[in-house]
This record gives C-alpha cells, sequence and structure tokens, in this order.
C-alpha cells in the first residue's frame, strides 16, 4: 500500500472515531502540502528526462550529421580547406553537446538523489504521523472503555441505592405499623405510665415504675402483668424482631438484704420482665436480652420529684432484623 493511500486510509478511523475536528483538520494540511511536494518532484523530473531525451537527440543528429561529414570528406578531398573547417565546427559542436550532456546527466542524478532523499523524509513522516494516530486511537478506545465500566458501575450502584432505600422504607413502614399495634394493645394503659415511641430504626416502649412495681421492689403486680401480656400478642406476632428489656432507676441511693444497690434493681427488674414475656407471654427467649441501667441513662432531672418518677422506668426497645440492609450495604 503507497504512504498516501495508507494515510488517508488512517484519517478515514480517525474521522470515523471520536479524534476532534482541529487535528483532522491539522492532519488534511499536512497531507496537501505532501502530496504538492511530491507532484513538483515528479513535474521537474519529467521536464529533466524530457530534456535529456532533446539532447540524446540532438547528439544523434551530431553524430549522423559527423559521418555524413566524413563521408563528404571523403568524397572532397580536394576542398580540405572546406572540410576541415566544418569537421572541427563539427567536432566542437561534438564536445560541446557532450559536455552538456554529462552536465545534464550530473544535475539529473543530483535531482534524483534529492527527490529520494525528500521521499523519504516523507515516507519517515507519514509513519510518525501513522504511530501518533494509532496512540491516539488506542487513548480513545480506553477512555470509552473506561467510561462504559463507568456507566456500568453507575447504573449498578444506582439500582442499589434503589434496592436499599426499598428496604429502608419497608422498614420505616413496618416500624410505624409495628408502634400502631402496640399502641393499639395497650390503649386501655394510655395515659397511666405507658408510652411508645420510634427513633430511628427502633420502637421503645416506656413503662414506669408504678405500673409494674412496688417503690423498691422486682415483682410484677397483676395490672403491669396484663400489660406484659399484651405486649407479648404483638411481639409474638413479629418474630423477626430483637427484644432488649432495660431497667432504669433514678438516683437514690438503695441498698437491701436483696438489692445491693440501684444498678442492682435495675437488672432484676429487667430479668423479672423477660421472664413474664417468654414464661407466660410465650416470647421465644432467644429473642429477649435482659438489661439493667441503673441510675446512668435518665430521661429528666433527678433533682426534683417528678424527674426522678419518670427515671423510674422499664424501657423495652424493639429492634428489626437489619441483616437485608446491612447485605445491601456490603454487596
Amino acid at each position: 500500500m503507497k504512504p498516501f493511500i495508507k494515510v488517508a486510509m488512517l484519517c478515514s478511523v480517525v474521522l470515523a472515531s471520536c479524534v476532534s475536528p482541529r487535528v483532522v483538520e491539522d492532519l488534511e494540511t499536512k497531507m496537501a502540502a505532501l502530496q504538492k511536494q511530491k507532484d513538483d518532484c515528479q513535474q521537474a523530473l519529467k521536464i529533466k528526462e524530457e530534456q535529456l531525451a532533446r539532447t540524446e537527440k540532438q547528439l544523434k543528429e551530431a553524430e549522423e550529421n559527423l559521418k555524413a561529414t566524413d563521408k563528404a570528406n571523403s568524397a572532397l578531398t580536394q576542398d580540405t580547406t572546406v572540410m576541415g573547417r566544418n569537421y572541427r565546427r563539427l567536432k566542437l559542436a561534438n564536445k560541446d553537446l557532450n559536455a552538456t550532456l554529462t552536465k545534464q546527466l550530473e544535475l539529473n542524478k543530483q535531482m534524483a538523489e534529492q527527490s529520494e532523499k525528500k521521499n523519504k523524509e516523507l515516507y519517515n513522516e507519514l509513519i510518525s504521523l501513522e504511530k501518533e494516530l494509532e496512540l491516539k486511537e488506542e487513548k480513545l478506545n480506553e477512555r470509552d472503555a473506561s467510561l462504559n465500566e463507568l456507566q456500568s458501575s453507575l447504573v449498578a450502584r444506582e439500582k442499589k441505592v434503589e434496592e436499599l432505600q426499598k428496604a429502608i422504607n419497608e422498614r420505616d413502614s413496618m416500624m410505624g405499623a409495628l408502634k400502631d399495634r402496640i399502641t393499639k394493645a395497650l390503649l386501655s394503659y394510655e395515659g397511666k405510665g405507658i408510652s411508645v415511641k420510634v427513633e430511628g430504626d427502633k420502637v421503645y416502649v416506656s413503662l414506669e415504675e408504678q405500673i409494674l412495681f412496688a417503690s423498691g421492689k422486682y415483682s410484677i403486680d397483676k395490672k403491669g402483668e396484663e400489660a406484659l401480656l399484651e405486649l407479648a400478642k404483638v411481639l409474638n406476632a413479629n418474630p423477626d424482631l430483637t427484644i432488649m428489656v432495660e431497667g432504669h432507676t433514678d438516683n437514690v441511693p438503695i441498698k437491701t438484704s436483696c438489692i445491693a444497690d440501684n444498678y442492682d434493681l435495675s437488672v432484676l427488674r429487667g430479668a423479672e420482665i423477660t421472664r413474664i414475656l417468654t414464661q407466660k407471654g410465650k416470647v421465644d427467649p432467644k429473642r429477649v436480652i435482659a438489661a439493667g441501667r441503673g441510675e446512668y441513662l435518665p430521661v429528666a432531672d433527678n433533682s426534683t420529684a417528678e424527674g426522678r418518677k419518670k427515671n423510674r422506668r422499664i424501657e423495652i426497645v424493639l429492634t428489626p432484623d437489619l441483616d437485608k440492609l446491612l447485605n445491601l450495604l456490603n454487596d
């Protein structure tokens, strides 16, 4: 394949890719200049070849004239003066023609060498341009591949976000519905020391001390047990919840033969609630955690009687199964 045809084909490839119009325009300008230089060299060589042909023709004519002159000289031996003059003139003309021919041949050789050198330079330049175009095409292909990979990653991430949002919405909906069911189940105890609220991904059922225990005690009275059994029904209907039973006290010290301190009291109360839920309420024990926080997580000021009353409480913290969300985050 000729260099110029090869470059033209490369330019077509470039135009079909994502090369900027500026680069294509520069390449077309260089190609036009190289083509013009080649045409000029070929035209000059053609002219020199024509000149050489004319010179050779003149030489041939001169040789024929010389032969004719020699023949005439033989026939006209008497006219030695004229023949000698003609002979010398023709010989000189022949010498001049030979010198002209030699000079023309040397000039033609020089032009041929220059043309060959120029063509070699042009060829090398075309090879360089061809390599440059190949590198640019490779970079464009790499960029396209990277963009496609990013696009695929973005689509996958958007899908994952949609799934995660759907799971969060389902969780929020479930927690709202759970709060409503618990509130409905404990409706008869409304305003009597029981409250239900949703914070984040947890439902908190708070039961004040007086609805469950006598002061300083950890055994549950009948009314408190009834409330817990109503709550157990809702918990059994939602088996994917983890249940944390937390006992809380005020900061007034307590010490009896059975209770070492407030921390001990809170743990005993949490354990007693857990027993009611699991043994009488039939809640799966694997789902329930008994805990005590003592006086260390108050919700009100312990310096007032009202504040201490609010702090003496049981909080049942319900947490949904977050494995689905965690799996989505880890994928």
